[in-house]
């Protein structure tokens, strides 16, 4: 994929730049944000899994993850982002994990055009990697899933998922996923509920890359 010519430097939190997590998170509806409490805590438990954004001296993202157990036959156990991330609080990270599981990111309104979406995931990806994990996940949402049966009719989620025109997805998010190496493995990995998202009919995908 051509990059922008911005550079977007990720790197993990340093605890005096807290004031700007509260500023990041603000990005998101005020349905949707994370309580300091919240953010807090996922801090403690897995520090190094609060990435920030940089464009140049200004902040334009942030990704938290965690690390997780994956195994493409046990996807059951990643029913819905609440469990996957206990209720958004984290778990304490366990010895036999295996993935990084990117649990929220956001992009600065002001910054959508530089690439910030597409450098970040690649930050979570070479931390994966260099931690020796095998595998980077997240779930993401459906956002013309809503629109698409609106003018076309009832398909269910597995299928909307895996419809391509002209060779692309047709689902945007997962095309940008896709053309970062990230694939949905099966129709299995698509999930009713995971996470309230009109836009989505609260359906996502997990999308999985492995090395």
């Amino acid at each position: 994929m051509q990059l922008s010519k911005s550079i977007i430097h990720t790197r993990a939190l340093d605890q005096a730049e807290w004031p700007l997590v509260m500023c990041m998170e603000a990005q998101w509806p005020e349905h949707q944000r994370a309580s300091e409490s919240m953010l807090r805590e996922r801090y403690e438990k897995f520090p190094e899994g609060f990435m920030l954004a940089w464009h140049g001296t200004t902040p334009v993202g942030m990704l938290t993850c965690v690390p997780i157990s994956y195994d493409a036959d046990r996807v059951c156990d990643l029913s819905t982002w609440d469990k996957v991330t206990n209720n958004g609080y984290f778990h304490w990270p366990v010895g036999n994990s295996n993935a990084l599981y990117i649990a929220s990111g956001v992009v600065h309104a002001d910054h959508h055009d530089k690439c910030v979406f597409e450098q970040g995931i690649q930050a979570v990806v070479d931390r994966a990697k260099a931690w020796g994990y095998n595998h980077v996940l997240a779930g993401a949402r459906l956002p013309t899933y809503r629109k698409y049966q609106e003018k076309h009719g009832e398909l269910a989620a597995a299928k909307y998922a895996a419809l391509e025109k002209r060779g692309r997805l047709i689902d945007p998010l997962l095309q940008r996923y896709r053309t970062l190496g990230f694939a949905v493995p099966n129709a299995n990995h698509v999930k009713a509920s995971y996470y309230p998202d009109f836009s989505s009919m609260d359906y996502a995908a997990i999308v999985v890359k492995s090395w």
